[in-house]
């Protein structure tokens, strides 16, 4: 139902314009404060805290014609340990997905979280293999990210989350 709501807005609202980007996330994109907040070009976000890569639907009427869509889950994959097989089936699937109705995905790698460090970097390396084999974007947060910056190691405090916009931005503009 939530699929089906969302791509009714998304259709009927004069934000889903091919100038808008469309943001896939987690908690990092979806709070008062988050990156999408600070950009200065239109962003149309379908983020929720606590957003699983691997139980996330993109919604199944999504066309465009070249239009960008910022993927940033995986967060909470490498939290609750999913496999990195499981994991690489989803981020292929919605990749491909994507890439099918016209969009031009910019997949951002979330940075090294201390918490289950080992299985963040499964995602991680799922994340950048994805994009490499199939010839998507993908920029790394750990380029950019402080965790003195960050409310409790994983959350960005707003300066934190205005360099990301501005690191984000940056990739779509090129």
């Amino acid at each position: 139902m939530k699929a089906l709501l969302f791509a009714i807005t998304l259709f009927l609202s004069p934000i889903a314009s091919a100038k808008c980007t469309l943001v896939f996330g987690d908690s990092l994109s979806s709070t008062s404060d988050s990156w999408p907040q600070h950009m200065e070009q239109c962003m149309h976000v379908n983020a929720q805290p606590g957003r699983m890569l691997t139980q996330f639907d993109p919604p199944r009427d999504l066309y465009s014609n070249g239009q960008r869509a910022v993927y940033l889950l995986g967060s909470n994959d490498a939290f609750r340990k999913i496999s990195a097989e499981v994991v690489t089936v989803y981020a292929r699937t919605h990749m491909r997905f994507l890439l099918d109705r016209g969009l031009h995905p910019l997949i951002v790698i979330p940075p090294r979280f201390p918490l289950n460090p080992n299985h963040v970097n499964k995602v991680r390396n799922v994340l950048i293999d994805v994009a490499t084999e199939m010839g998507i974007d993908y920029i790394d947060l750990q380029d950019i990210w402080d965790v003195n910056q960050t409310l409790d190691t994983v959350h960005p405090n707003v300066e934190l989350s205005r360099v990301v916009a501005v690191f984000i931005g940056d990739a779509l503009s090129q």
